[in-house]
């Protein structure tokens, strides 16, 4: 029989105690611990419920790195803010679980070989640029196949269904820089998600907003960041699938420099764009959405054509979340990668 050892109502901290909750799955009950009655728990589900909290829900913006790990050994535990200290402490001596900070490999923050090789910058960075696209997956668009694209506030006396409306901006026009393009060097993005466009947009309530249906018109060879590399390397700082990963998702000016470099090599060897996973789709369950960045102005030399253009409004919007602990060691653990990173570079070049 399955012992309990406690319930949601014995924790303290809003989010950990909604944590315990979703997996205390024993009937109602009352509670050994505190006497509230309830659903109640196990040890190895509240064992689960601290991996998901604490390692989970303290993985640090845009890369693979959780600020805490769990084990049974650790001799030196973490220590957390006062609403959940007690709750951190109570969770472990109830399992046996240890919580500690971690000190992750730095391939889980992106420091893999080919970044390196980028880092070099200039001309250096162009031969590895060539042999990753080289080995890349490739995926053919076929003729007929739909995508979205977004347009927010337009001018109001714009003739908004036409090529030029929906194609990138003219030269002479001064844009942002996209993650795939440096600001002068056309790249049209486009996805067949409307709601993944309307967050690529930032689109507001208030906004105006029309969304033009697009279709391809002949096939497109595009490399495809979101397949499988055949060369995975023998550890994961010689894995290409890594560092396309940070290519596509990090919104460091490093790493934008370097998608920016992969463009040009694809572009180069006469791809017609990029398939890539869009950074809002980190946030959408079972996401498997389309998402390109196509050379030039594919609307204007016909690779693509305008099916429809229509106004959209915003009716509904909903969020789901997951808790964490607050990450007091976020600022201080990034400050010891850099300079982890810099020694090593050091090294390197002497």
């Amino acid at each position: 029989m399955t012992m309990s050892i406690a319930c949601a109502r014995c924790f303290a901290n809003w989010g950990f105690r909604q944590v315990v909750a979703q997996h205390a799955d024993l009937p109602d009950a009352t509670c050994p611990r505190c006497a509230h009655v309830g659903p109640l728990i196990n040890t190895e589900k509240l064992a689960e419920a601290i991996h998901v909290f604490f390692v989970g829900g303290s993985y640090l913006a845009e890369t693979m790195a959780p600020v805490y790990q769990v084990n049974r050994s650790n001799p030196d535990p973490a220590r957390f803010d006062s609403t959940l200290d007690a709750d951190a402490q109570l969770a472990c001596a109830l399992t046996g679980e240890v919580i500690f900070d971690y000190g992750p490999p730095l391939w889980r923050v992106g420091e893999v070989d080919l970044k390196h090789a980028f880092d070099e910058g200039g001309d250096k960075r162009e031969a590895p640029a060539r042999g990753f696209v080289t080995h890349a997956p490739r995926v053919e668009l076929p003729a007929g196949t739909r995508l979205f694209r977004i347009r927010k506030n337009p001018d109001p006396d714009e003739t908004i269904a036409t090529a030029a409306a929906f194609d990138p901006p003219p030269q002479h026009i001064e844009r942002t820089a996209g993650r795939w393009d440096d600001g002068r060097t056309p790249v049209l993005y486009a996805s067949d998600d409307i709601e993944l466009c309307l967050h690529e947009c930032r689109v507001l309530i208030a906004d105006e907003t029309v969304v033009a249906t697009l279709s391809t018109t002949r096939p497109l060879a595009l490399l495809d960041l979101t397949g499988e590399f055949a060369l995975v390397g023998g550890t994961p700082f010689e894995d290409p699938s890594i560092f396309s990963r940070f290519l596509s998702l990090s919104r460091h000016e490093q790493w934008l420099d370097h998608a920016r470099t992969v463009a040009r090599a694809a572009k180069s060897a006469s791809l017609d764009g990029i398939r890539y996973t869009s950074y809002y789709g980190q946030a959408k369950q079972q996401s498997e959405s389309l998402n390109v960045a196509l050379f030039g102005r594919p609307l204007e030399i016909g690779d693509l054509v305008i099916e429809s253009v229509n106004r959209l409004r915003l009716t509904d919007a909903r969020y789901e979340v997951s808790f964490g602990p607050v990450l007091y060691r976020d600022s201080q653990m990034q400050a010891e990668l850099k300079e982890m990173i810099r020694r090593l570079t050091f090294r390197a070049v002497i």
